[in-house]
């Protein structure tokens, strides 16, 4: 399971949602747990994808045919609201259980690429964690790696990148170097094509930082940034940047300070190349530090300019109540690249907890999903950061993963194939969007998950619109 800083003992679930304003609502397209023992899976905890169809696909960390977890396909034709097909992992030593991260798609071959948090082979409890590919229409996955033998990572947390190579790109939260209980986690690359795999780096506990649970991304040189959570100069985590080629000398750190600076990243950081110089600017978020409203601070939004590598705190978020902006941001932001959105370069996030905490909602908050107008575009008009939506337990509470945004339209992918909905996860090593990436912002109505909530306790798929 995610560790959970000392900070955030009551966060509960997982979100992936877009909103498009403050009177928002939210229809359950699907309620998962609706078959005897969970067989169509439980909890989903990460971020949804689209195959080219425009399918949504994602994952269960519980439930499915063995209680593992699940893959599961969420059909365009339904509206959204019927399952298509569905994998349930087996776990034990042949193959992976628990998956934490969601699923990368691969738009030239049509496969589905992930990690397991436990499963397999190695000395953790329950497995040190998979690889994994899945073919849609197939009845069975392939582990492409094992994690766990001496020296390599286990406990992969964080989900894949994929560069126009083919090869995938992870990171461990525990393994590698001893400098650690457990290890300080590992960045890994895996190559399908060639079946083989390679850690790439090691953290050591120190500078560098320790137990990285979130996603990499690339910038418009091909290099590698990612954060840990812990560790660096202060003990409130890091940013780090592993040079290409080759990915195994870091070329940039940063440590966080804690309150009222940042403290604990556990999120992908998001790729802007069209503002902050000719090297293009980062965003991400912390899940503590900033806002003194909250013990051990509400988490804030911060952008990294990679010319000069230049930090600012954009915005802090104020922690729980029904004027207030939410707390604990755990998820990656999206950004909004439509051209003729009057919002384009806007960022969109969840909070994982803050917000409304009357009614149902504990006094926490249940979390919200704000909006983030950069310093780095004009925002004459706009709030630097507001909350956009509150939700408030009924349609889903505690988000912690990024948003889906609606492309509102057909954009044309590799090959001249068409969809309409994609997640803004990440770009590729040119910096262009990637295989899952997609442009525009939500103008009708978005799509997202919940761990917990809904008819069963077990979690939806959740359509908001207004």
């Amino acid at each position: 399971m995610r560790k959970i800083t000392p900070y955030l003992l009551l966060i509960l679930s997982v979100m992936v949602l877009t909103v498009i304003s403050a009177a928002s609502t939210g229809t359950v397209l699907y309620n998962f747990c609706s078959k005897a023992n969970c067989t169509d899976g439980a909890n989903p905890q990460t971020d949804l994808v689209t195959d080219l169809a425009g399918n949504l696909w994602g994952t269960t960390r519980n439930g499915g045919a063995n209680g593992f977890g699940e893959i599961f396909e969420l059909t365009k034709s339904s509206g959204f609201t019927a399952l298509g097909q569905t994998y349930g992992f087996k776990g034990g030593s042949a193959d992976g259980a628990f998956p934490e991260a969601g699923l990368v798609f691969d738009s030239q071959t049509g496969f589905l690429y992930g990690t397991t948090s436990q499963g397999g082979t190695g000395s953790c409890s329950g497995g040190c964690g998979t690889i994994f590919e899945f073919l849609p229409g197939a009845t069975t996955d392939t582990i492409l790696h094992f994690f766990g033998s001496s020296g390599d990572g286990a406990t992969p947390l964080a989900g894949l990148v994929l560069d126009t190579s083919q090869n995938l790109y992870g990171t461990t939260s525990v393994g590698g170097s001893t400098g650690c209980t457990g290890g300080c986690g590992t960045v890994f690359e895996m190559s399908p094509l060639s079946n083989t795999y390679k850690v790439l780096y090691k953290f050591t506990g120190g500078a560098d930082g320790n137990d990285p649970v979130a996603a990499l991304t690339f910038d418009s040189q091909g290099n590698l940034w990612g954060t840990a959570e812990e560790g660096g100069s202060f003990k409130f985590g890091t940013i780090f940047e592993l040079a290409a080629p080759g990915f195994t000398s870091l070329q940039f750190k940063h440590s966080f300070k804690g309150t009222p600076n940042g403290a604990s990243p556990a999120a992908a950081l998001t790729f802007d190349p069209s503002v902050g110089g000719a090297l293009g600017t980062l965003y991400g978020t912390t899940s503590a530090g900033g806002s003194r409203n909250c013990t051990g601070g509400c988490g804030l939004v911060f952008e990294l300019e990679i010319t000069g590598h230049v930090i600012k705190i954009v915005f802090k978020l104020n922690g729980a109540g029904a004027t207030r902006d939410g707390a604990a941001p755990f998820g990656r932001l999206a950004l909004d690249t439509n051209p003729n959105d009057p919002r384009v370069g806007h960022l969109y996030g969840t909070a994982s907890m803050g917000g409304t905490n009357t009614g149902s909602c504990p006094s926490t908050g249940c979390g919200t999903l704000f909006e983030i107008c950069p310093p780095t575009i004009n925002c004459t008009g706009y709030a630097r950061g507001t909350a956009v939506f509150h939700f408030d337990g009924t349609d889903g509470e505690n988000p912690l993963a990024g948003v889906l945004l609606d492309v509102a339209g057909a954009v044309e992918l590799e090959g001249g194939r068409r969809t309409d909905w994609f997640s803004l996860q990440d770009t590729d090593e040119n910096g262009e969007p990637g295989p899952q990436s997609g442009k525009g912002a939500c103008t009708t109505n978005c799509i997202g998950s919940s761990s917990n909530g809904g008819q069963n306790g077990k979690g939806v798929v959740v359509k908001v619109g207004p």
